[in-house]
């Protein structure tokens, strides 16, 4: 899998289908 960081929308979508885990997004909570 190849992640391309100009196309990403930082959806979440690719952490949930991450065969092996290591991908993964912290939610950032706005103060």
């Amino acid at each position: 899998m190849v992640k391309d960081e100009d196309m990403c929308l930082h959806c979440g979508l690719c952490a949930e289908r991450c065969p092996t885990g290591g991908l993964g997004y912290a939610k950032i909570q706005n103060t």
